[in-house]
């Protein structure tokens, strides 16, 4: 890796912000415990007596429009689309989180999709107590509960965002709004009534067990030089604008795509908006440095 590449490996090891080898192994150590005690906790109670009690417990009720409007909003902050707007608006335009989503990304659509192939559970809706839920939005019937795609989105976007944020002294303290937000979009999965406690559980851990893998393999080798690279190319002027016009093809993806959630449509206006206001600033920074390099070439050597 060239001296002018993004150092990858130097911000997963936080080495410029102060934070010791020893406070990253603590920060992994504590999100693999995390993951594990989750997954643990979801297979636990899959298909048992608590799993179907806390449903009943949670969605049975038919809450008050605002209330039902809250959990829309969460449940929709969880789409793919929505994730990747939050994502890229979060970059700080050097490229380092633009690289280190992409395999967050790949593995999140990739393990969901098969996960939930694999397993095949019956979704809350469709079984024996699907009558007695009080479903908010679209009722999803069918197989393919296990795990939820949303909490599994969420908690490796907030989980990837928390190390990002923590790199920084002045956004530490954003940390656990972070964590707080990705965790009430995964429990509003059950709070429509789209899955089981277990299933928000089981995909909670599975995103962060992601998160995890990838800041364990970004600073080494090949991996790390990848990543480098990505981060390089998405840092420049042209990259910039490829990555503007990738904010706005996760707006246009978002406001094209049936959500199932009506009451949701204050946080897509709230997405739409952060979307396109990141990729117009975004531009416009392009532009600006674009200006400023042509007239400093047009200035010429000094005499």
């Amino acid at each position: 890796m060239s001296r002018s590449e993004p150092a990858i490996g130097d911000w997963v090891l936080a080495r410029e912000t102060g934070v010791t080898d020893a406070g990253r192994r603590r920060a992994l150590g504590v999100l693999a415990a995390t993951s594990l005690v989750l997954l643990m906790a979801g297979a636990a109670i899959q298909g048992g007596a608590w799993d179907r009690g806390w449903m009943l417990a949670l969605a049975a009720g038919q809450a008050p429009w605002p209330v039902q409007m809250v959990w829309s909003c969460l449940t929709v902050a969880g789409f793919g689309w929505s994730c990747l707007i939050v994502l890229l608006a979060a970059d700080r335009r050097d490229g380092t989180l633009v690289a280190l989503m992409g395999p967050v990304l790949v593995l999140t659509g990739g393990l969901s999709y098969s996960l939930k192939q694999w397993l095949a559970t019956l979704r809350p809706a469709g079984s024996d107590i699907g009558a007695s839920l009080a479903v908010i939005g679209e009722r999803i019937q069918g197989l393919g509960s296990t795990p939820s795609g949303h909490a599994l989105a969420a908690a490796a976007t907030s989980g990837l965002l928390v190390f990002w944020f923590a790199s920084s002294p002045r956004l530490r303290g954003a940390c656990w709004a972070i964590a707080l937000a990705g965790a009430g979009v995964a429990i509003s999965r059950v709070m429509v009534g789209a899955h089981w406690p277990s299933d928000v559980l089981v995909g909670m851990a599975t995103g962060l067990g992601i998160v995890l893998l990838v800041m364990v393999l970004a600073p080494i080798g090949p991996f790390a030089a990848a990543l480098g690279r990505l981060a390089q190319a998405s840092a420049t002027a042209r990259g910039q604008r490829w990555v503007a016009a990738l904010e706005l093809l996760s707006v246009a993806g978002l406001l094209i795509t049936p959500t199932g959630y009506p009451l949701g449509w204050p946080m897509e206006v709230a997405l739409t908006l952060l979307g396109v206001g990141s990729a117009w600033r975004r531009w416009q920074r392009t532009r600006q440095t674009a200006e400023v390099a042509q007239g400093e070439v047009g200035k010429g050597p000094a005499p």
